[in-house]
């Protein structure tokens, strides 16, 4: 990082990381600040915490907003999630900054998004629930209006009472690899996945030239079995997938699939449903039956075949 702020052209370099050091002026740090963000690699962020005790406001307002910025594009490792909580949390409880400057709000909101929070305009932190869409649409299958579930989901949560207690996540054209990959990167509470299913109890994700993948439902159990204390509901609105909602709900507390085949609009009209109460801040046991009634609003004579399954 010493060699990468040199050739950046960051003043007086060596004052701020070499031994023996002095104490450099606000304005070095600054500098190096700056160039650090500038950088944007995998050190950046460790070493911005070097940093997170000056009392210059605006070099601190560029760190929480660079760690924002890693938030939201969904960059930042497990490692440095704990890096960027520790530096949040040096600038928030210092004393270095007046706790009600736009800085400190910043942080504040900052470090509740990264620990899957949210603020309220009285300041007060509340939790948010993540929700990870998944979506799997296999070439060489039949194709499913997939892209229409994820529209009405968004509008639903967007529209709803509760919306900023909700984070909603997509995941398109999902391969095996990636299934895991997100639950580790956005933490969810709940998984929704949308696409195809066989009578075996199989759900077809995608390989590498965006045909099917089975994956076996003893396989994707075990993967769910290693975030049992993170997740709290799976949802597979895909068909035949209550073989696949047994074997997982043996690890996570609700489960929903579909005990025979199911079509576009029933499966579009219980997601609507079903996060449509969960904006409005019912259980998941009450959005599930919102979900089969709105099946049945619809006219469609399938609201009996979403499966609610609870672990034991």
């Amino acid at each position: 990082m010493i060699r990468k702020l040199i050739e950046q052209g960051a003043g007086y370099t060596s004052e701020v990381f070499l031994a023996g050091a002095h104490y450099p002026s606000w304005e070095v740090k600054y500098d190096c600040v700056r160039t650090i963000i500038d950088i944007d690699d995998k050190d950046s962020l460790s070493t911005l915490a070097a940093f997170s005790t000056m009392e210059y406001w605006v070099a601190r307002r560029r760190i929480i907003e660079y760690i924002h910025k890693l938030i939201n594009e969904e960059r930042l490792t497990q490692d440095n999630k704990g890096i960027a909580e520790q530096i949040l949390t040096q600038i928030i409880t210092d004393g270095k900054t007046e706790p009600k400057t736009p800085t400190m709000r910043h942080a504040r909101e900052t470090l509740a998004l990264l620990r899957g929070e949210a603020i309220d305009n009285n300041g007060t932190t509340k939790n948010v629930l993540s929700v990870l869409f998944l979506v799997a649409d296999p070439s060489d299958l039949s194709r499913l209006r997939l892209g229409e579930e994820i529209r009405e989901v968004q509008e639903k949560l967007q529209l709803a009472k509760l919306r900023e207690q909700f984070e909603l996540h997509q995941r398109m054209s999902v391969r095996p690899a990636d299934i895991s990959q997100a639950l580790l990167d956005v933490q969810p509470r709940i998984v929704h996945f949308s696409g195809h299913g066989s009578a075996t109890g199989v759900l077809c994700f995608e390989n590498q030239l965006g045909e099917a993948h089975l994956v076996q439902p003893d396989a994707l159990a075990a993967l769910f079995e290693q975030f049992a204390d993170q997740v709290d509901c799976v949802v597979l609105n895909a068909c035949y997938s209550e073989i696949q909602a047994s074997v997982i709900a043996t690890h996570i507390k609700y489960v929903i699939g579909m005990n025979q085949a199911i079509g576009d609009k029933a499966a579009l009209a219980f997601a609507i449903g079903f996060y449509q109460a969960l904006g409005a801040g019912r259980t998941i046991e009450e959005a599930y039956k919102l979900g089969c009634v709105q099946i049945r609003l619809q006219g469609i004579p399938e609201h009996l075949t979403p499966i609610l399954i609870k672990r034991a």
